[in-house]
């Protein structure tokens, strides 16, 4: 059952990566939320990703993102134009009642605090039934703004779609400003020590491995007990009040600086290397 279902994530990831024109396998997979700690490993395996990191209290991350996001709001409202024959006074009208009102709610949250705007429209060829968000040019909007935009559209969809269609008239269909109080301190810089010494297990659990068909005794690790510079190898748990992270076996996990779990395939690794060394043509 476990693998059908990660299974079935994993052929999500593969037809959204193919849509983007990615390679889930260049990516680093991030695992966030009670549940997903339990899969990602087996997830990665499958989606041939190397690298795994699991953030310090992913099981309620999105409670902690809530708490710790700035104060923000986003007004939306639909103004259907074509750029050939656009409005600008009514389009720049909207903007200033779109502006006026994400202000407001944000500074009702936090007084006095500094704005940073953000102004967007979604967009599409005429004729089309989906649009592409774009983001709109500071100032005021006038002809030369709209010039801007029609290139900036242009540009974003051949970034999606490897083409633009310039025989096509573009058309706006809405448009949106999101303002936040204050802007995003940087992240402090995180890294993985070095190895020191291998952690030590709590305990051990039985756990049921679908590959032999078997159980087995899995050593059982508290995350509030590691320490950066130690390793340990799968299969594995690591336990918290919030989640659990299956260390599959192939999988190393080492603490980060900051306490993310950061969990990586040798084989999958290794796999890599001998690849990349196959393509070496010596001189």
């Amino acid at each position: 059952m476990v693998d059908i279902v990660t299974e079935n994530m994993a052929n999500a990831a593969r037809v959204h990566a193919s849509e983007l024109g990615k390679a889930a396998d260049e990516s680093t997979l991030i695992a966030f939320g009670g549940a997903a700690p339990l899969h990602a490993a087996l997830l990665a395996r499958k989606l041939g990703i190397a690298r795994l990191v699991v953030p310090a209290s992913a099981g309620v991350g999105s409670a902690l993102g809530f708490l710790w996001a700035p104060v923000a709001y986003q007004t939306v409202r639909s103004l259907h134009q074509r750029l050939d024959r656009i409005d600008h006074v009514a389009v720049e009208r909207l903007l200033a009642e779109l502006t006026e009102a994400a202000d407001a709610v944000v500074l009702r949250a936090a007084p006095g605090a500094p704005l940073v705007r953000q102004r967007q429209v979604f967009m599409r060829y005429a004729g089309q039934g989906h649009e592409i968000a774009v983001a709109l040019p500071e100032g005021t909007f006038d002809a030369p703004a709209s010039a801007a935009l029609h290139r900036r559209f242009e540009q974003r969809y051949a970034e999606l779609y490897g083409r633009s269609l310039p025989h096509i008239a573009a058309e706006a269909v809405s448009w949106s400003v999101a303002v936040q109080a204050g802007e995003h301190a940087p992240p402090a810089p995180d890294f993985i020590p070095a190895d020191q010494s291998p952690a030590v297990p709590a305990q051990t659990r039985q756990v049921y491995d679908a590959e032999s068909g078997a159980w087995q005794a899995v050593p059982v690790y508290e995350r509030h007990r590691l320490q950066p510079g130690q390793w340990l190898a799968g299969p594995a748990l690591v336990v918290e009040d919030e989640t659990t992270t299956h260390v599959i076996a192939g999988f190393e996990l080492r603490l980060s600086h900051l306490g993310a779990l950061i969990l990586d395939d040798t084989q999958q690794l290794a796999q890599d290397a001998l690849a990349e060394a196959e393509l070496v043509v010596p001189a």
